[in-house]
């Protein structure tokens, strides 16, 4: 069987999630995470409604701790401008930074017995009968099962030649110091912005004492997210104190309705599996349900013989993807048609608010492109 049951690549929410429920299954699990925690992560750091209400259903709570804002508001402008906004009874975003969000979510995965190495780069995997072997070439380590959750750029994914059912955007996103009425300004509220011709959105989401500010595209490279961001600042008037980090990531989505993430004894989940929502780019949610899925799987295989872990790409494809083709679709229509998508939201702000339900969980893409598909006629009239 090897040193471990289970080794899991990557200590972010999809890694970590799939460490807890292993271990709490009764399982040896190890944790590689390749820098020391707490680590920045580029990331605007926004739990959905849907990802709270997904985390009560697990019965972790560490995740209210790490939050620094609250927002009920959502402001969307065009090239920072002709603002529409909307607001909610209860809230749609929390705000939360990644290095404590991460932190937390991990040592509730260590409560539960998993192990933790910190500074392990994985630079070699192998698949073999009876295991994998997982090395940095220094030590190796050898287990019955391997989770890939080493994110978009996946080095596990490279090693098992599973990286075509994925493509890779580009975002940038940065922690601005600003003074105290810009902060008070954006405090409460998400504010989004299209327009900017980089088929994606900008946004500014408040934190504890400053703000997340970031733009990202689905379908260009780090030059056009750099001159998107500073266009985004410049359009708002928003001028930093203080710049405490600026990084760029990259965004995966997938590009195969039907992908294989599963090996012989290997799982893709989060972003090294290409699960991020395509009109969005939401990723935490999505991170989340993919570590149970996989933690799920792998505790079913049978202790002799040969494991098939091909239930976890069949429940994937079940129950995360059908939304995936809906945001699509709605991508197509928004960021396809910016200009004229806006006017129709000045002309019709319960558009906003049913976007917004989307991220709430309580209404799907699906029905989301039902309704911006049967605004034709609204959209004939303001093209006239």
């Amino acid at each position: 069987m090897g040193d471990w049951d289970v080794v899991v690549v990557g200590a972010g929410p999809a890694g970590a999630m799939a460490a807890k429920f292993l271990a709490a299954g009764g399982l040896r699990v190890l944790v590689l995470e390749k820098r020391r925690l707490p680590r920045y992560k580029a990331c605007g750091g926004g739990l959905s409604a849907k990802v709270t209400g997904f985390l009560s259903t697990t019965g972790w709570q560490g995740w209210q701790k790490t939050v620094q804002d609250v927002t009920k508001r959502v402001v969307l402008t065009f090239r920072g401008m002709d603002g529409v906004e909307v607001s909610f009874a209860d809230p749609l975003i929390h705000m939360v930074m990644r290095d404590s969000f991460d932190q937390s979510l991990v040592e509730w995965s260590r409560q539960a017995g998993a192990e933790l190495w910190e500074g392990f780069e994985v630079k070699a995997v192998q698949e073999m009968d009876g295991g994998v072997a997982v090395g940095d070439g220094k030590t190796t380590v050898t287990a019955g099962f391997l989770v890939a959750a080493d994110g978009a750029t996946s080095r596990v994914a490279r090693h098992l030649g599973m990286t075509g059912h994925r493509r890779l955007g580009m975002a940038l996103e940065a922690e601005l110091m600003v003074d105290r009425p810009t902060l008070q300004r954006y405090q409460g509220a998400v504010w989004l912005n299209h327009g900017n011709g980089n088929w994606g959105y900008d946004w500014i989401f408040p934190k504890g004492g400053h703000l997340s500010a970031g733009t990202g595209t689905f379908r260009h490279k780090a030059r056009v997210v750099m001159q998107g961001i500073n266009d985004y600042l410049d359009q708002l008037g928003v001028r930093a104190e203080c710049l405490l980090h600026r990084k760029a990531h990259p965004i995966p989505t997938l590009v195969q309705d039907h992908p294989i993430l599963h090996s012989r004894r290997c799982l893709l989940v989060g972003d090294a599996a290409g699960l991020v929502d395509p009109f969005c780019g939401e990723g935490i949610f999505y991170a989340l349900q993919s570590g149970i899925i996989a933690a799920e799987t792998i505790l079913r295989q049978p202790k002799a013989g040969e494991p098939d872990l091909g239930n976890y790409s069949w429940r994937i494809g079940r129950e995360l993807l059908p939304e995936f083709k809906y945001a699509s679709l709605v991508a197509k229509l928004v960021f396809g048609l910016p200009r004229l998508m806006h006017r129709l939201v000045q002309k019709k702000p319960e558009i906003m608010q049913m976007v917004a339900s989307v991220v709430f969980g309580s209404h799907s893409y699906r029905e989301l492109y039902t309704f911006l598909a049967g605004q034709h006629w609204a959209l004939r009239r303001l093209v006239r």
